[in-house]
């Protein structure tokens, strides 16, 4: 990841300097432009945002990598060390089919042999199935992560956050605290470039979403929960709307938004917007919830205290079920082979 300005050979080109260029080619042949740009991207493009950032051309002055892809192991594909096969799987047979020249039409992936994706999966067999059956060598993100299934050298030396610092432009992170795809790049590509750039502009937006779910809907609704009214359109008026407002377009850039807070998050339950001036906020503790009979949370250790809890009427008794793929437990109407 070199993200150089001047890239002398065709080896020095990346992403950060596909932006810088395409920033040259927008200032000399764009209308009516004013010399600033601004960057915006979600999931995937996201992560152009992110590298977008280590162009380091002068006239960008706003960017805001949104549910950012940032490390390709532990985003989308890994779930805290685990292999998300269903979602990994069904994502790349689409997103990864082969495009060899620009299209106006996303190509088919090949059909699974049935709709039920429990049925399916307990089918497959080993995972060299699903290329031996289906992808037949095509997809070539899938190879690396059957071949590199460890966060070895392979995936760390396509890690960006180590590069991310000395950034000129203004930083806008957004996320949604129900995204089931990219919540470590969210959560590590804001703290990564809070702490290697003292100084910087780098504000954290955490909302109620689903991925992307701030730019398709009002955001009201993940399931049965609800979050009150619309808080997709409070977030669009008054925060990112001001943000490249006030960068691309105020005399001043920046002083119109001074006030706004390092990091604005949503509290679910209450269904209310909090503010503070460090995420994790400075305040902060870290506490243990353990699991108790009966589907039961508490801070308190089963095993500490049990002459008072019983005392409470508190039965520490456990709880045991069968785990048995055979027969799942579905967790979900939809058991679609591509399911997340």
């Amino acid at each position: 990841i070199g993200a150089l300005a001047q890239h002398p050979t065709k080896q020095a080109v990346d992403e950060g300097t596909d932006t810088f260029d395409t920033i040259e080619y927008l200032l000399k042949k764009g209308p009516r432009n004013n010399g600033r740009v601004g960057q915006l991207g979600i999931s995937y493009p996201g992560f152009y945002t992110t590298m977008g950032l280590l162009s380091r051309h002068p006239a960008l002055k706003a960017a805001s990598p949104q549910a950012p892809v940032t490390d390709w192991f532990w985003d989308d594909d890994h779930h805290n060390g685990a292999y998300f096969l269903t979602g990994t799987m069904g994502f790349w047979n689409d997103f990864g089919q082969p495009r060899p020249q620009p299209t106006a039409h996303y190509p088919d992936g090949p059909q699974m042999p049935t709709p039920d994706g429990y049925a399916f999966y307990q089918q497959l067999g080993p995972l060299k199935n699903v290329d031996e059956r289906y992808f037949h060598g095509r997809y070539k993100h899938w190879n690396d992560l059957v071949a590199h299934p460890n966060y070895d050298a392979f995936w760390q030396a396509r890690n960006p956050r180590p590069h991310l610092r000395d950034l000129k432009a203004a930083v806008l992170v957004v996320g949604g605290f129900n995204d089931a795809e990219d919540l470590f790049g969210t959560l590590n590509t804001y703290q990564t470039i809070e702490k290697q750039n003292p100084g910087l502009s780098n504000r954290f937006v955490f909302g109620p979403w689903v991925h992307g779910g701030w730019s398709n809907g009002p955001g009201e609704m993940v399931g049965n929960v609800a979050y009150g009214p619309s808080p997709s359109l409070w977030y669009q008026q008054n925060i990112e709307a001001p943000f490249f407002k006030s960068y691309l377009k105020d005399d001043q850039p920046g002083a119109a938004i001074a006030a706004l807070p390092e990091a604005t998050v949503f509290e679910g339950g209450l269904n209310r917007w909090r503010t503070f001036d460090a995420w994790p906020p400075k305040a902060a503790q870290e506490k243990t919830l353990y699991f108790h009979q009966g589907g039961g949370l508490d801070f308190r250790a089963p095993t500490s205290g049990l002459d008072e809890l019983r005392v409470a009427g508190v039965n520490f008794d456990f709880d045991q079920f069968l785990s048995d793929p055979a027969q799942p437990v579905p967790y979900t109407e939809a058991t679609a082979p591509s399911m997340t």
